[in-house]
């Protein structure tokens, strides 16, 4: 048998002596919570200014702009001041449009500068300014220099004086540039080698046909063509016939050929402050046996004729580069150049080495002295 459930008792604080009426009467009226709601405005707020008011107001505006004016106008400044509308102009739409043009007005207006600004902006600006160039002109610049350089190499092909060659001596060399056209490395024909002693040597060069050459063939004739050439005559073949290669070859492959440029490192090293390692790179490119410049040449007597006042002891190195040096190019050395060598071992010695390169100089002949004889 279920517990039974015990009646709550209401909180409200009635007691259970008020008749049931009372009871119910009370539930069905709500009770006021007594708040009291205050209106934020007041009818006095709804009232409007009358006319007089405001017509006074429109009066005193107008006189404040009228004298706002006046007061820009006697200041004499650029800008011209924009009139406000008020009243009845408020619904128009042409003093916008007016006011516009006035705006795009004050920027058409010429700006004055003074002296001082002047050179102000000459102090940054370039006193000698470069001549304006359009891409017309240059265009017609480098067909102008196309041309030049055109007509000129052909005035030296012109200027070879073409003699009448030997039947023999043609078909000589015509086998000789056969030769030369599928050369690679290794001897070259013992003819093209005599080419640079021939009086006539730029017909007899023609005739090998060097636009054919392979690469490596032209390196090896521009060794050869470098050393036994006088000044004059070897940049004769540099323009006749190394330029345009070098140029072709360029615009066909977009680089240089490497045989084109072996001898730049020498050069290059020679210059260079002194190091361990510029001896042994120079030793290794001595030891090639290539058939350097006389400028080349030079720079590298001048690298170890430097070191006559060093006080540093030499490593080995530097005695075998100048011993190889020595062995390989002693015959392209002046007498000077030669002497100078013979102080520079008598100040820096090595006991094994110095020996080898005193016997090496004193017994070369010296190209001066060849070209004497």
């Amino acid at each position: 048998m279920g517990k039974a459930k015990r009646l709550k008792v209401s909180k409200t604080g009635t007691g259970r002596t008020e008749g049931l009426d009372k009871q119910i009467s009370k539930e069905e009226i709500a009770s006021s919570k007594g708040r009291v709601k205050v209106r934020g405005r007041t009818d006095a707020d709804d009232e409007f200014v009358d006319d007089k008011l405001s017509a006074r107001i429109l009066k005193q505006a107008h006189q404040q702009q009228q004298e706002l004016e006046e007061e820009i106008e006697g200041t004499g400044s650029s800008f011209n001041a924009r009139a406000t509308s008020l009243g009845a102009d408020l619904d128009g739409d042409g003093n916008s449009e007016e006011s516009d043009l006035e705006k795009d007005s004050q920027f058409e207006e010429d700006v004055q500068v003074d002296e001082e600004d002047e050179k102000a902006l000459a102090l940054f600006m370039n006193p000698n300014p470069a001549p304006r160039r359009t891409l017309a002109d240059i265009i017609l610049e480098k067909i102008t220099e196309k041309q030049t350089e055109i007509q000129s190499q052909f005035s030296e092909i012109e200027s070879v004086k073409f003699q009448d060659v030997d039947p023999r001596v043609k078909s000589l060399y015509l086998g000789v540039a056969s030769v030369l056209h599928r050369y690679r490395s290794g001897k070259l024909p013992k003819a093209f080698k005599l080419i640079p002693s021939l009086q006539n040597w730029e017909q007899i060069l023609y005739i090998t046909d060097p636009e054919k050459w392979s690469a490596a063939a032209m390196y090896a004739a521009t060794r050869i063509f470098t050393s036994n050439l006088t000044e004059k005559m070897a940049q004769r073949f540099f323009n006749l016939v190394l330029l345009p290669r070098v140029r072709d070859d360029i615009a066909e492959f977009k680089k240089l050929n490497f045989h084109l440029y072996q001898a730049l490192p020498i050069l290059k090293l020679a210059e260079m402050n002194y190091s361990g390692s510029n001896s042994i790179f120079l030793r290794i490119f001595f030891d090639k046996k290539y058939a350097l410049p006389y400028r080349v040449v030079d720079a590298a007597v001048h690298h170890f004729v430097k070191f006559q006042l060093d006080t540093r002891e030499m490593p080995v190195l530097w005695h075998q580069s100048l011993l190889t040096f020595s062995q390989r190019y002693k015959a392209d050395l002046s007498s000077e150049q030669n002497e100078a060598l013979l102080q520079v071992i008598s100040v820096h010695k090595h006991h094994t080495l110095t020996p080898e390169i005193r016997r090496e100089l004193l017994h070369s002949s010296c190209r001066d002295e060849e070209m004497i004889d």
